[in-house]
């Protein structure tokens, strides 16, 4: 067979191939051969069938099938074999001749493929500074996170003098009538935390304590409650029950339940650390409550410092690509794809297949290798983060391994591995600039990206 490449530029190629009778001639007779053994036509035996009516009946599908298979092994063969780094698969081009399987002349085949070539650059940009947000936790953050740590470990009280606004109250209700109770009117009963009471029943409320009465709107009480909501949960009504029922009821306040924080002592800290009688203070609370968040901070950080990263080299490196042969192959490949939704779709594409090549030279360049136990601790992780951390009870090990027999989850992993282990490369090359932000700006920033993303 003969193969000719003609370079039509830095990104574009063409191969010619010709393939003669001699040959594809002895492999077609052999595959004549092999269906004859397997094929038992009418009025013969098996395997006895004449090879011309197996050839007159099947040998256009046969030389087809032959010089298709010999024909994409050359292709592959000559790219591997020249080392051409090619992008997508090679097309047909447009002057190709068009082919007629002759099986009685057996004639010479000319076939024209087009190829496009991988762009020869190396990575500029990794000399240069990529900032890096480090996210300033304010004192009255860690306030807060303590305060709700001491309420999660604190104890339930009975105020009998006052409400507060995160109360649980205890309500017995029975339906008004012209102001007045209602003669055999509805009676209920029902609980609901003083914060979702709408604001001027709430203010009413704050303003009483246990045994006091007041009147309200039993459907206009709790905030964006719907007419279900309030039926089920303040009216105690079965789902299928209809009743003809008034919105004006009298409530008193039976109970109030409040939740007194833990007292800042050994106690407390004993059950927010897990540990008996370690020496712990409320400094030191506050200090792993400070790293705590830091770390949860600095997770997101790091994924921003990624796509800063990432922005950076794409626009240091200016890549051309065969944008023609691309949209041909992209069109070629998807019967689905019209050239209106190949233009529409084509930038974004292009920056992608762009990327992939910045980093496939880095990959090479680090020697980036993900090992089965990356891959095991990447699953683990996972496992961790979807228990918040804390997989108590849970054989991690034998969690992860029954994960990794699933071929896509498998495949996730391990890109997001390989891409953990490159950042992490890039990042030790680059000159990485530490930039402090706010927490609230960095709230901000984060919010503006994702809008921007959607």
């Amino acid at each position: 067979m003969n193969v000719t490449k003609n370079e039509i530029d830095a990104l574009n190629a063409s191969l010619h191939i010709t393939i003669e009778p001699a040959d594809y001639k002895d492999q077609f007779n052999k595959e004549l051969n092999k269906y004859r053994g397997k094929a038992q036509l009418k009025g013969f035996r098996k395997g006895k069938t004449p090879i011309s009516t197996i050839k007159k009946m099947y040998g256009k599908s046969i030389l087809a099938e032959t010089i298709n298979n010999m024909l994409s092994e050359t292709l592959n063969n000559f790219i591997t074999d020249e080392k051409l780094e090619t992008l997508g698969q090679p097309i047909p081009s447009e002057d190709s001749p068009e082919v007629d399987f002759n099986v009685k002349e057996l004639p010479t085949y000319e076939f024209h493929f087009d190829l496009g070539l991988a762009p020869q650059f190396e990575v500029q940009g990794m000399e240069d500074g990529v900032e890096r947000k480090v996210v300033e936790v304010p004192e009255e953050i860690v306030t807060e996170e303590l305060d709700l740590a001491r309420k999660r470990h604190g104890t339930e009280i009975f105020p009998e003098e006052d409400i507060e606004e995160n109360d649980l109250i205890t309500i017995s209700a029975v339906e008004l009538e012209d102001g007045k109770v209602k003669k055999k009117g509805w009676e209920t009963g029902f609980q609901v935390l003083v914060r979702d009471v709408v604001d001027e029943k709430k203010e009413e409320i704050l303003k009483l304590k246990k045994s006091d009465q007041f009147t309200f709107n039993i459907r206009d009480f709790e905030k964006d409650k719907d007419e279900k909501h309030v039926n089920k949960y303040l009216l105690n009504l079965d789902e299928e029950e209809e009743k003809e029922i008034g919105d004006m009821f009298q409530g008193t306040i039976d109970k109030v339940s409040r939740i007194a924080p833990a007292e800042m002592n050994q106690e407390f800290f004993d059950k927010y650390t897990g540990k008996e009688n370690a020496e712990t203070s409320e400094e030191e609370i506050r200090k792993n409550i400070r790293e705590s968040i830091e770390n949860h901070y600095k997770t997101q950080t790091k994924n921003l410092l990624y796509k800063n990263i990432m922005d950076h080299l794409m626009e240091a490196n200016e890549i051309d690509l065969p944008e023609d042969f691309l949209k041909r192959w992209i069109k070629m490949s998807n019967e689905k794809a019209t050239d209106e939704i190949i233009e529409d779709e084509f930038e974004a594409f292009s920056q992608n297949l762009r990327w992939n090549l910045i980093k496939s030279k880095l990959e090479e360049k680090y020697d980036i290798q993900v090992l089965p136990e990356d891959i095991r601790e990447g699953f683990k992780r996972r496992i961790s983060a979807y228990f918040g951390g804390n997989p108590q009870g849970i054989d991690l090990d034998q969690m992860a391994d029954s994960m990794m027999k699933n071929q896509e989850q498998f495949r996730q992993v391990y890109d997001e591995e390989k891409a953990e282990k490159l950042f992490e490369a890039i990042s030790e090359d680059m000159n990485i600039v530490e930039n402090p932000i706010s927490l609230e700006e960095f709230k901000e920033l984060v919010k503006k990206l994702n809008e921007e993303a959607a």
